[in-house]
């Protein structure tokens, strides 16, 4: 699946020029950004500002001269996607970089990205910048902050701060302090104030990578993301990575203070045979709606902005969905069971979405309640699965994290979301108790219509 890629959750428009400083493994990063660019049939140009080594996989280009680069890399470009450019090859294998007034001609001209290492760390997770760091181009589209998750919890001392003396200047910390969640948010506010200064209409990104490294990276990553949101001028979101995995982007949140720092979408699943009933169950009629309108209505109504209804082809509540506004996706295997339903409601959520919720359409007396409740208690820790519970008893619909997607991805067959979630730790999990029984009822055969319509008139379930 895509949502969890670098490229996806920063949503580039190309040819872009993008710059990386901070520490923390901006290579790795940079490196896994140009793949996922070149994977979707992007031109990217890698080079510095600064100094790097060269990638040993990919061209290399030195020439001092602007009009030679440019000749040379038109041609390159013609039947390759990707190169690395420097002025000249440094004693000890490093390359030496351009001026950043030179990066936005080398885009202009080659119709490519450029993406810039601005800085240099000495493979620290963390650190200060001299007066002439970092060195980003005043052009930058987009310019990424990286601190290393191996800082957190480690001392102020110069075997893991790079500029150290730096560092404690703009902090204000003492040395042996030390590194909590409050001053990883301090050095990224000081880092965009940085940014800010040199690429002024550049959009911001802040990024603590390595997040395998973190014992408890939801709760890390939300104390975090509290401290960025009280500033006025701030990041455009903050993001965990894990710049070698298979899916980098864990963890990505908003920071706007109006508004949630996790997103979450809604998928509801209405691809079933209806075949206990006899006819189709989510056109049947409860009041003057149908019980997929219901439900859908009562998703809604928690506030929930992004949708997805996922149905069999042709469906005959096709048209109905689409009237109201929903994203429809019609699942043309939905035969095979529910696992390719959530899966092709998976690959339609937002893209800034980090949790999704899975609801049932023949629950239409699931309540709005139910719906934000989930949300809510969610962004406070961000376990990677919240549901709710009935006198003990465990229903739906049910909130996905986004770090279990693949695993979700992975099912096949009538496999659900349980199959996921019987794998995770008590400590891994949430729940918010309920006195609604309607979490554990769904409609299947026409006694389950009868029984929903007699409580529908008594409203013994709202």
């Amino acid at each position: 699946m895509k949502h969890l890629s670098i490229d996806r959750s920063l949503v580039i428009n190309v040819p872009a020029i993008i710059a990386f400083y901070g520490a923390g493994g901006k290579t790795t990063l940079m490196l896994k950004l140009a793949n996922e660019m070149t994977a979707l049939g992007h031109k990217v140009l890698l080079t510095t500002t600064t100094k790097i080594f060269s990638p040993p996989e990919i061209p290399l280009f030195c020439d001092h001269n602007i009009e030679h680069k440019v000749q040379s890399l038109q041609e390159h470009f013609k039947h390759s996607d990707t190169a690395v450019l420097g002025k000249k090859m440094l004693p000890g294998g490093k390359i030496e970089g351009l001026e950043p007034a030179s990066i936005e001609y080398l885009r202009n001209k080659l119709a490519v990205s450029v993406l810039v290492e601005a800085d240099g760390a000495k493979k620290m997770p963390i650190k200060g910048h001299a007066a002439y760091e970092p060195v980003l181009p005043a052009s930058s589209d987009l310019i990424i902050s990286l601190i290393g998750a191996d800082a957190l919890g480690a001392a102020l001392t110069p075997a893991s701060v790079h500029r150290l003396k730096e560092y404690l200047q703009v902090t204000g910390a003492e040395e042996g302090d030390l590194i909590t969640e409050k001053l990883i948010a301090d050095t990224f506010k000081h880092m965009f104030r940085i940014g800010r200064n040199q690429a002024p209409r550049a959009r911001i990104f802040s990024v603590l990578n390595k997040a395998d490294l973190l014992q408890k990276p939801g709760p890390s990553a939300l104390k975090i993301a509290k401290f960025l949101c009280k500033e006025h001028n701030r990041p455009e979101r903050f993001l965990l990575t894990e710049g070698t995995g298979l899916n980098p982007v864990t963890i990505t949140l908003n920071l706007d203070p109006e508004e949630h720092f996790a997103s979450v979408s809604c998928v509801v699943l209405a691809a079933g045979e209806s075949s206990r009933m006899g006819r189709a169950k989510l056109s049947l009629r409860s009041g003057n709606k149908t019980i997929l309108e219901q439900t859908l209505t009562q998703a809604a109504g928690s506030g929930l902005k992004d949708i997805v209804v996922v149905t069999g082809p042709e469906s005959p509540c096709s048209e109905t969905i689409k009237a109201s506004g929903f994203k429809l996706v019609e699942n043309p295997i939905y035969k095979t069971g529910m696992a390719s339903s959530l899966k092709a409601g998976l690959n339609a959520v937002d893209i800034t979405a980090q949790g999704v919720i899975f609801a049932l359409a023949d629950q239409p007396q699931v309540p709005s309640e139910i719906y934000s409740s989930l949300y809510k208690k969610y962004n406070t820790h961000l376990s990677l699965c919240t549901f709710p519970v009935y006198r003990g008893q465990r229903g739906n619909p049910a909130l996905f994290d986004r770090r279990l997607w693949p695993d979700l991805m992975n099912l096949s067959g009538d496999q659900g979301g349980r199959a996921v979630l019987n794998n995770l730790r008590d400590d891994q999990i949430d729940c918010i108790e309920t006195n609604t029984p309607a979490v554990l009822l769904d409609i299947d055969s026409p006694e389950d219509y009868l029984f929903y319509l007699s409580y529908l008139a008594s409203s013994q379930l709202f």
